[in-house]
């Protein structure tokens, strides 16, 4: 599963709003003039397998964007000419993007 840097900011948003939420209906229900709000702090429990993600996407962040021999590979290929690509497997990358892009 892939986490997108759009639903992380989604989350922290909602999150927000939330926060925000709870304090207006707080405030609604009323409290004697001059009294201080509750404090309350967040809590938040992480699964093993949100640790291990956590963890995980670390990890991949730290590795180079660019995999230099493979760039090397086919470039090499486009100079000698050798180098093709189905127009198939172009249309169906294309469409792969679009879809996961839609879904998160």
């Amino acid at each position: 599963m892939r986490i997108s840097d759009k639903q992380i900011q989604d989350l922290i948003r909602l999150y927000a709003q939330r926060t925000r939420q709870v304090r207006e209906d707080e405030g609604a229900r009323g409290r004697p003039e001059g009294a201080a709000a509750p404090r309350r702090h967040d809590v938040i429990n992480l699964s093993a397998r949100a640790r291990e993600l956590s963890r995980l996407r670390d990890v991949v962040a730290q590795l180079p964007d660019v995999r230099a021999e493979r760039v090397d590979e086919i470039a090499r290929a486009i100079r000698e000419g050798t180098y093709s690509v189905e127009a198939s497997e172009v249309a169906e990358r294309i469409l792969s993007l679009i879809e996961a892009e839609r879904s998160g």
